[in-house]
């Protein structure tokens, strides 16, 4: 029987400056590793950054994109 394994990683981080988070959002991106996890990997990894707040997402396609699309919303 094949039971579907949830695993998401979601990371909402806060810089001192807008200016520090757009480098801290490419820190995230380049070190993130979607396959953190010993036996499955993220469909999908998202970092995006509004002003100060950057979020790190890691999850199925279908998640992150919904998180995403939330995060959006939220940070205007």
């Amino acid at each position: 029987e094949f039971r579907r394994v949830l695993f998401r990683s979601v990371c909402l981080l806060r810089a001192e400056s807008a200016e520090a988070a757009a480098q801290l959002a490419k820190d995230v991106e380049a070190n993130a590793d979607p396959r953190k996890w010993v036996c499955v990997e993220a469909e999908k990894k998202i970092v995006r950054q509004s002003g100060d707040v950057v979020i790190l997402i890691m999850t199925s396609a279908d998640l992150a994109d919904r998180l995403d699309a939330n995060f959006q919303a939220l940070a205007g």
